[in-house]
């Protein structure tokens, strides 16, 4: 046994898969009932409102109806084309002779809730003098309609302009006036046209603007069974009379009354929840003006605060604005935050060797606190900066000094007579320039030892420092210098004598000992840790 499934999903693609036993049968009904599904949802978009609808027309490939509910045409004539975004098979084109027919289901019928809502896109090429255009039609043939959009022509035409035309009842024309809209459809260019009929009261919308509104007393008839539905002509189709040459797309038929917030998702082709744009949220400094524009959904910008869409305004404090459109009928809104950016001071610290060139492109040579700038803070507005400086200076000293055999400086030993310009660092962070004017002796251990021997220890010392004698009670004057002859301690002692050196700071001292007589006889380095 083979059997054969054939899907048809949407833009006329197709599956046909061949079974040849039960259990392959199995294996593919589900693929069948699921794109079954997504094909019947895939061809309504989202924007489209689905509540009441009874006939959807995308033109996918065919004529069909998509809204499930069996009201499909069939072309007598009418050829595929692209649609108005360019997408190919996707619109019906007519030249004028030709139509697309098909039989009313009995939800074509809108008598019962006297509420009827049409839609279609539109790009007209040409038209016929004196005629007027069928578009769609409902009604059992000749001048009977139940119920009819079609364009009218008005006066003495001149083939140019055609106007948005709803019929409905027993004759050709209405009871009591012309349901007839002063706006016309452009040629050779998409234009999206709803109606909508809600117990007599009648308004006509294209490119999302109310175009007509009236009150008419001709009801919605009953459907009988067999009644036709035409697309691109009248019902009796006399195709010289009033046959479109044009295109169309996107025809759906609603039994009830659209909102303008859905008819204008239609038109837009989005959801009419997401049409009302704010703009961009906006930053402004203090004082300044700004301009709020809305864009979208349907006009009539209602902003809170009291604010006047397209009009300056100036901002006192940061905070959400909302926008509504739409009204009492479809109220849609939207947001955005306006950031009032205060003019800001404040103080810039700064610290200077001898001068500093300031952002003002001024010099300063002392310590001030008076210059001042304006400057762009990150929001863009007016910054009031104040300058406190402090100027440091390089500092001058000379050092006039007499060692024996080296001199240590700053991690740095001098062994001749000289001058020497060493740069240090100041308490101020600038250079401090000392000028070393240095006289060296040269002196031998040999040479010094003429006298008693005397020891130093511990060397190094960290606490205590012991000069003691080795020969016995001898008196002695005791001389100590730091590593740049400067003299730390003097004092005469006998035998030995005890110093408290904790609070020396670290380096290299000279130990002289002279006898009473002031005479040099030995020196002893040592080392404080």
């Amino acid at each position: 046994m083979i059997v054969t499934f054939q899907i048809k999903l949407q833009k006329h693609y197709h599956w046909i898969y061949n079974a040849t036993n039960i259990t392959e049968m199995n294996r593919f009904l589900p693929l069948v009932f699921l794109a079954c599904a997504i094909n019947g949802y895939a061809q309504i978009p989202e924007y489209i409102p689905t509540d009441g609808l009874v006939a959807w027309y995308p033109f996918n490939g065919n004529a069909n109806d998509e809204s499930g509910n069996g009201n499909d045409g069939e072309s007598q004539g009418a050829v595929l084309t692209s649609d108005r975004n360019g997408l190919p098979e996707s619109a019906f084109s007519f030249d004028g002779s030709s139509l697309i027919s098909g039989i009313c289901e009995s939800n074509m019928d809108m008598s019962i809730g006297q509420a009827l809502s049409i839609t279609y896109w539109i790009r007209p090429e040409s038209y016929a003098i004196h005629q007027g255009t069928g578009l769609f039609t409902v009604g059992g043939g000749g001048a009977y309609y139940d119920y009819a959009f079609h364009l009218a022509y008005q006066g003495s035409d001149d083939a140019e302009s055609r106007y948005p035309y709803f019929l409905a009842g027993q004759s050709l024309f209405e009871d009591n006036a012309f349901n007839i809209s002063q706006q016309p459809v452009p040629l050779l260019e998409w234009s999206p046209v709803t109606l909508t009929v809600c117990n007599g009261e009648i308004r006509m919308y294209m490119n999302c603007e109310l175009i007509f509104e009236n009150t008419s007393e001709d009801l919605l008839q009953p459907l009988s069974q067999g009644t036709e539905f035409h697309i691109g002509s009248s019902a009796w189709n006399e195709p010289a009379n009033d046959g479109l040459t044009g295109d169309l797309d996107d025809i759906g038929v609603w039994n009830r009354c659209l909102s303008p917030c859905e008819i204008c998702g239609i038109h837009n082709s989005m959801l009419a929840s997401a049409m009302v744009d704010a703009g961009p949220d906006v930053t402004v400094c203090q004082g300044d003006s700004v301009i709020l524009n809305a864009t979208g959904a349907l006009g009539a910008y209602t902003w809170s605060n009291g604010i006047v869409d397209g009009l300056a305004f100036a901002p006192d404090s940061s905070g959400y604005v909302y926008v509504e459109s739409g009204g009492d009928e479809c109220s849609i809104t939207d947001s955005l935050f306006i950031d009032v950016a205060v003019p800001s001071e404040g103080v810039d610290v700064q610290f200077g060797c001898d001068s500093l060139t300031w952002i003002d492109g001024v010099t300063y040579t002392e310590s001030t606190n008076g210059p001042t700038a304006m400057l762009a803070n990150e929001a863009g507005c007016d910054s009031l900066v104040t300058l406190d400086l402090t100027v440091n200076y390089t500092t001058y000293s000379t050092l006039d000094t007499t060692v024996i055999n080296v001199l240590e400086y700053y991690g740095e030993e001098y062994t001749e007579d000289g001058e020497y310009t060493v740069y240090l660092e100041n308490q101020a962070g600038c250079d401090s320039i000392v000028t070393v004017k240095l006289t060296v002796e040269y002196v031998g251990l040999e040479e010094l030892e003429v006298g008693p021997a005397w020891t130093v220890f511990p060397n190094p010392a960290q606490d205590q420092l012991h000069i003691q004698s080795l020969t016995g009670d001898v008196d002695a004057h005791i001389r100590i210098t730091n590593m740049w002859g400067q003299l730390i301690w003097e004092a005469r002692i006998t035998n030995q004598g005890l110093l408290d050196v904790i609070n020396w700071p670290p380096g290299a001292y000279l130990i002289q000992i002279l006898s009473a007589e002031k005479a040099l006889q030995q020196q002893v380095k040592f080392f404080i840790e």
